[in-house]
């Protein structure tokens, strides 16, 4: 009776160390690491008489990986977009010939030399973008997708897109 015992309290023992090691092996959904900080649309209207107004769209976030990003895609409503990709700095007093309304001061950024910290701005370029990977659904609307070295794409929601008042270029 006491080895039938001691067999059940040993078979009940392994089958909790066991349940345990598989609750810790499983891997955890990577967490975004990267903020919206706001998103907008504007159109920006040319000096020139004549000249057609462009829709820009455009989302700031701040960027909190220590890898770089690989790449940026855009997934709207007009479909899956390259983007072009920042760095921005926030303009907190306006020189005096600046356009009325621009909002930031950006620098062009090769993607292997972003850095934790970085506030960047993805602005969506319009046109027709390359096929969207399999692994996207194509339900997904408002997002920015990125990668970075060895990762799948990660989804960046962007919520909340405000329009902006129009900015004439000088």
């Amino acid at each position: 009776m006491k080895s039938v015992l001691g067999l059940f309290i040993t078979s009940l023992l392994l089958i909790g160390i066991n349940s345990t090691t598989v609750v810790a092996k499983k891997k955890k959904p990577e967490k975004i690491q990267a903020q919206v900080v706001e998103a907008y649309t504007r159109e920006t209207i040319p000096a020139q008489k004549g000249g057609l107004p462009v829709l820009n769209q455009q989302i700031v976030i701040l960027w909190q990986y220590k890898s770089c990003p690989d790449n940026f895609f855009w997934r709207g409503d007009a479909g899956w977009a390259n983007c072009r990709v920042d760095k921005a700095k926030k303009i907190v007093n306006p020189r005096k010939k600046l356009p009325f309304g621009l909002l930031y001061d950006l620098e062009l950024v090769k993607l292997d030399s972003v850095k934790f910290g970085d506030t960047l701005m993805i602005t969506p370029i319009n046109g027709q973008g390359p096929t969207i990977p399999k692994e996207i659904p194509d339900s997904v609307r408002n997002a920015v997708f990125f990668k970075t070295a060895g990762s799948k794409w990660i989804k960046l929601p962007v919520p909340d897109i405000t329009k902006k008042r129009a900015m004439k270029m000088q």
